[in-house]
């Protein structure tokens, strides 16, 4: 089971850069995501995400606004195959600031990231 924490940050040509950290983490890891498509200016939309945990890993991000809500974002990290972590995130000074899991913690909390 994973639960982290991370903020985003758009770069001006629509990209994120990023840290996050999990209960897994020894230390603040970078996490950047190159946009797919047209440029953002409000973090909304998919991107190819990179980071390093020990590993490379790449999957795709995608950012949507939650339902009913002002700056509050639901992020979804997956791959072709499953859905392997979800988030949540506020906008707070041109930052993106979140909470994340993976689909065992999502289970656990009644599935509250995915709502």
């Amino acid at each position: 089971m994973v639960l982290g924490s991370f903020y985003f940050r758009l770069t001006t040509n629509g990209n994120l850069m990023g840290e996050f950290m999990n209960n897994l983490s020894q230390q603040m890891a970078t996490e950047s995501a190159d946009v797919i498509g047209e440029q953002n200016d409000n973090f909304i939309g998919d991107y190819q995400s990179t980071w390093f945990d020990g590993n490379a890993q790449t999957m795709r991000l995608s950012i949507t606004q939650k339902a009913h809500t002002f700056n509050i974002f639901r992020l979804v990290w997956s791959d072709d195959t499953a859905t392997h972590f979800v988030g949540e995130a506020f906008l707070s000074n041109e930052m993106l600031i979140g909470v994340y899991g993976d689909g065992d913690l999502d289970k656990r909390i009644n599935n509250l990231l995915t709502r």
